[in-house]
């Protein structure tokens, strides 16, 4: 089980918030820290550095998704575990990491993602550019369709709805996919399930509300461990 972590790059708090659960679950914990001194900007993280700061896409072995993937090789030698997928839960920076990872490495060896209380998202559609949308990457229809054939549970707190939190963007293109994270993950699954439609693709995406739970790691990682725990 992969943990990814937020903007704060703490690692270790996310994994230690995750301890309890892994032994309840019964399943391995990893959780990676991406630091700033190899990740300077937030969205170098976020963005899974698929693009350069001027806007260039970077080659596909420097994308963050890429040394998941690696990581999830090393845990297996030094382990012996004869693994062949891995479960990933990402919260806030971390989920956008998440749902650009199901989109854009459909490839990967993941089972279930979570991605919770993700600022914003990146539209499965090809009518914006990246990283609002998928147009001016390496992707196609064919790319799509098999993302969503990953199991990928967008997940949201019913009360994460500040539209003035500190770390919420708010740019002018974020701001059309709604006011607060709420309002952009709902956005952002309706357009997912109408894409599919309109492609005549299986869809495995799924949308799921946590009563009571505002934008909060700790609150969220309880649901999304009683998920990991009923499949």
């Amino acid at each position: 089980m992969f943990v990814m972590h937020g903007v704060n790059r703490d690692g270790r708090r996310y994994r230690d918030s995750w301890v309890d659960h892994s032994y309840q679950q019964q399943f391995m914990l990893v959780a990676p820290e991406f630091d700033l001194d190899m990740y300077p900007e937030s969205e170098s993280y976020s963005l899974a550095n698929v693009i350069s700061e001027s806007g260039e896409v970077n080659p596909a072995e420097q994308w963050i998704f890429n040394h998941i993937e690696g990581i999830f090789d090393q845990v297996k030698q030094l382990t012996g575990s004869s693994a062949e997928t891995y479960n990933i839960y990402g919260h806030s920076s971390g989920a956008q990491l998440i749902h650009r990872m199901i989109m854009l490495r459909p490839d990967s060896r993941i089972r279930l993602a979570i991605a919770a209380n993700s600022g914003w998202y990146t539209l499965p559609t090809f009518d914006q550019d990246f990283p609002y949308g998928l147009n001016g990457i390496p992707i196609d229809e064919a790319t799509l369709r098999d993302a969503f054939a990953q199991e990928l549970i967008i997940m949201l707190g019913s009360e994460d709805t500040d539209p003035d939190h500190r770390n919420l963007n708010q740019s002018q293109r974020v701001a059309e996919q709604g006011s607060h994270r709420l309002a952009r993950g709902q956005h952002f699954f309706e357009q997912a399930r109408a894409q599919a439609e309109t492609l005549n693709l299986p869809f495995r995406w799924h949308l799921q509300i946590v009563e009571g739970v505002g934008h909060s790691n700790a609150g969220i990682s309880e649901a999304a461990a009683l998920l990991l725990g009923s499949r």
